[in-house]
């Protein structure tokens, strides 16, 4: 894997994470699962886009509104075997940033 990106996002809009690997994947060979573990809360992602090397889905809501920030995993899986994981950082900061300028 050569890059993913980004390591930050909104709690209650849904980020855009776009993942670079190094060679091509079939869909049915990738699963990924969002992980947060201070609340217990995970979610696989079953919508994602593949082209070429590049994968794209969106980011989960973060369902804990009393959070001010959360820091999540991202757990990526081939053929069900774990080939990588990165942190993410839900922040509330950036929802009422966006709700400030909107």
């Amino acid at each position: 894997m050569e890059h993913i990106g980004p390591r930050y996002g909104p709690m209650n809009r849904q980020e855009m994470m776009f993942i670079l690997f190094k060679g091509r994947f079939v869909k049915e060979d990738l699963s990924f699962t969002i992980v947060e573990e201070t609340s217990g809360w995970s979610q696989n992602i079953n919508k994602f886009m593949i082209n070429g090397s590049l994968i794209y889905f969106s980011m989960p809501n973060f369902p804990h509104p009393q959070f001010s920030r959360a820091n999540a995993r991202i757990d990526i899986y081939f053929k069900q075997q774990k080939i990588h994981e990165s942190n993410y950082l839900y922040t509330n900061l950036l929802d009422r940033m966006y709700n400030f300028y909107r």
